[in-house]
């Protein structure tokens, strides 16, 4: 079971809502858009626990998989239209790797600066970062919709 009650404000009416107005992610207050990106890895199987809205360490998520013993560290930036640099990408792949995480992820309602995507391809970072710009946010909602479905 997940390590946090989630808002009630992120239930599957507001989910619904997003489905349909996907844009409206960029409008959420960023606590929110947290919550938002913790539902999904809770539906996608994971225990999740938000971190502290101020000195986070660098991550907003924590989820993590034990049966599979992945753990997801998760930064969340919701954005109109500033791009995430690379400043951002490189501190989460230090907090990845000091924290010992299997993964860390950006989920961010914009997109990423040409050096961050650069880096991100890098062959020695792809497989332990990955960036989640809009259309990757989009994806997380079809799919979370799939899972929702098959489970009832």
């Amino acid at each position: 079971s997940p390590l946090i009650e989630i808002a009630g404000a992120i239930n599957e009416k507001f989910i619904a809502h997003l489905r349909e107005n996907p844009a409206a992610m960029r409008r959420m207050d960023p606590r929110a858009f947290e919550e938002l990106i913790a539902r999904f890895f809770v539906y996608f199987g994971f225990a999740v626990e938000l971190t502290a809205q101020c000195r986070d360490g660098g991550r907003d998520v924590v989820a993590i998989d034990y049966k599979d013993q992945r753990k997801y560290l998760i930064e969340c930036k919701r954005y109109k239209t500033r791009k995430v640099g690379i400043e951002i990408v490189q501190r989460l792949n230090g907090v990845v790797a000091g924290d010992g995480a299997t993964k860390g992820v950006i989920a961010t309602t914009s997109t990423f600066t040409k050096p961050a995507a650069d880096f991100l391809d890098l062959n020695t970072v792809k497989w332990r970062l990955e960036g989640r710009d809009f259309d990757g946010l989009v994806e997380w909602l079809e799919l979370y919709d799939a899972v929702r479905l098959s489970r009832t």
